[in-house]
């Protein structure tokens, strides 16, 4: 059963998804690809139990925030920006915690 902040954080993604689609344009493509492989590697570090180094830094939520930036520039929705926020927020409280102190708190209600 998911956890509140699970349910939260899977609001945010849909949420921030749908306004991400609806301002895609090739500068927003090109940024996205060129984080491709930061992001693969942060979602295999999140799958692999056996990982246990940090699973992310400042850098990678520099780099998605560059990228939402980016996103935002076509997009007029306030709710989009306040949403973005939250996003690098969130992800403020997870950086430099490796996979186990990830894991816990993400499954803290």
């Amino acid at each position: 059963m998911p956890t509140v902040q699970g349910r939260k954080l899977v609001r945010l993604y849909y949420a921030i998804n749908e306004h991400f689609y609806a301002s895609l344009n090739s500068d927003v493509f090109l940024k996205a690809l060129d984080m491709a492989d930061d992001a693969g590697k942060v979602v295999d570090r999140l799958n692999n139990e056996n990982y246990s180094g940090i699973v992310f830094k400042q850098n990678f939520i520099n780099e998605v925030r560059g990228l939402m930036d980016s996103s935002m520039e076509n997009s007029k929705s306030a709710e989009y920006k306040k949403d973005i926020d939250l996003l690098i927020q969130k992800m403020s409280e997870y950086k430099d915690l490796n996979r186990q102190q990830f894991m816990a708190k993400l499954n803290e209600d």
